[in-house]
This record gives structure tokens, C-alpha cells and sequence, in this order.
């Protein structure tokens, strides 16, 4: 009778640390929303003369990055199958934005005297307004996920500058501005990274995330001053490339 009783109780116990087991295994599969904090690096490089017109083409492409903080609120859904947890997950971000400004010189055509040199200024602002991403992970160990994304990024930017002619031959403190651009446009640009999320608990997240993004060209139509000694049609636009990089660090449930 003992021995029976402690073999019952034994299987008992074995049966409810499986059980126990396989309760601590994280269900990844359900709805789940988050909320985290970013920094986003952006990469601008912008050309006042894409089209090559004669007084302009000697000037050098303008460039500069900047960081700067932002917050943003996720709203996605994932699903197990077996080892494989795919989703899809809409985020929308606040806050932040980043302004870069650069000037660069170049002759008025090629081996001119030094003070034939044009400038030019540019001024670019960069504010990220969202991702949609789906999003492929594996389990690793019982809580954790890691795995990638791909998918599209919402951002506006704003591109403006001005370029300006040789220094006065009779005052060299004074330069004529001889043209100028100014645009603001939404742009739309793939995006790839990289995720970790942890589960505590039933519902709590934490994640990390890297993304990379390349926006779309945004452009901005030049307007060339009414100046006597250029007697010629320009119809051209300045392009400005953009490139984000983002690191996210958030919390989360799934309900």
C-alpha cells in the first residue's frame, strides 16, 4: 500500500512538473501593443544640380547625419507555426525630428580662378512618421524571440538652400545670390532590422530593435534670380537621398 502511494504520488509529481513545464513555455500567438523610445540617425546627401546646367555643375554634393530622440506607440499581431512565429506590426512615431545643414564651394567651370567660385547652402529636416513591417522570428529558449523585419517607412522631409555666385570682383566681402529651392514632401521607403523581444509572465514585453531605411528622393524645384549676366532658361530641381538608421528599446503587452 506505501509503495503504491508513493509511486502514485511520484507519477502525480513528474506529471505536474511537465505541466508546469509546459505552462512557463511564452505563447507568442495573439494581438499585442507597445509603447518605446528611439534614436534615429539620419543620413543626408543632397545635390543642388542633378540635371548638370552649365553655372552649376561644378558644385559638390552636400552632406550630414544627425541623431535625435523620439517616441512611438506599436500595434501588431504575431502567429506560431511550430518553430516559426510570423506577424505584422504598424508603428506610429512622435516627437523627434532631425535638421542637417551644409554649404560646399565649387568653380564656375572647370580651371577657373579661384574667385569664380560658386557656394551653395542646403538645409534638410527629416521627420519620421512611421513603419508598417511583417516581421519573421524564432523562439529562443522559453521567453525569448529573435528574428527580422521588412517593410516600408513614412517620413517627411523638408529640403531648402540657396546658391549663391562669385565673390564681388570690387568688394570681395559681398556674393550675389544667384538662385534658390525650397520643398516639403512625404516620403515612402523600404526598411529592414533586426528584433529581440522578451516575455515576463503571461502578457509583459520587452524588445529591441535596429532598423535601416533608405527614403524615396525628395526634390525641390530651383528658382534662378533674374540676374543680366546669365540669359538662359533653367528648369531644374535640387534632390535630397535620405537614409535612417533607428535603435528602439520598448515595453509591450499581448493580450
Amino acid at each position: 500500500m506505501f509503495k503504491r502511494t508513493l509511486i502514485a504520488l511520484g507519477t502525480l509529481g513528474v506529471t505536474a512538473a511537465a505541466q508546469a513545464a509546459e505552462e512557463a513555455q511564452a505563447d507568442w500567438t495573439g494581438l499585442y501593443m507597445g509603447l518605446g523610445i528611439e534614436t534615429t540617425k539620419a543620413k543626408v546627401s543632397v545635390n543642388p544640380d542633378p540635371s548638370g546646367i552649365i553655372l552649376f555643375d561644378n558644385l559638390e554634393d552636400l552632406s550630414g547625419n544627425k541623431a535625435d530622440w523620439a517616441g512611438a506607440i506599436q500595434f501588431g499581431f504575431r502567429k506560431e507555426f511550430g518553430k516559426l512565429v510570423l506577424g505584422a506590426e504598424l508603428e506610429g512615431i512622435f516627437g523627434g525630428g532631425r535638421t542637417i545643414a551644409d554649404s560646399t564651394d565649387g568653380l564656375l567651370f572647370e580651371d577657373a580662378p579661384d574667385f569664380l567660385t560658386l557656394s551653395s547652402e542646403a538645409t534638410v529636416s527629416v521627420k519620421p512618421k512611421g513603419r508598417m513591417v511583417g516581421t519573421v522570428e524564432v523562439p529562443i529558449g522559453k521567453h525569448f524571440l529573435i528574428g527580422g523585419e521588412a517593410g516600408f517607412t513614412l517620413a517627411t522631409t523638408s529640403v531648402s538652400g540657396d546658391i549663391y555666385g562669385p565673390y564681388n570682383f570690387f568688394d570681395p566681402t559681398i556674393r550675389e545670390h544667384w538662385a534658390s529651392y525650397s520643398d516639403t514632401s512625404n516620403q515612402i521607403g523600404g526598411t529592414y532590422g533586426i528584433r529581440a523581444t522578451a516575455k515576463v509572465g503571461k502578457h509583459m514585453l520587452i524588445t529591441a530593435r535596429y532598423t535601416f531605411a533608405k527614403l524615396g528622393t525628395a526634390t525641390a524645384p530651383v528658382t534662378l534670380d533674374e540676374l543680366e549676366i546669365i540669359d538662359m532658361p533653367v528648369v531644374q530641381a535640387a534632390e535630397a537621398v535620405t537614409k535612417l538608421e533607428s535603435f528602439r528599446l520598448g515595453v509591450g503587452y499581448q493580450f
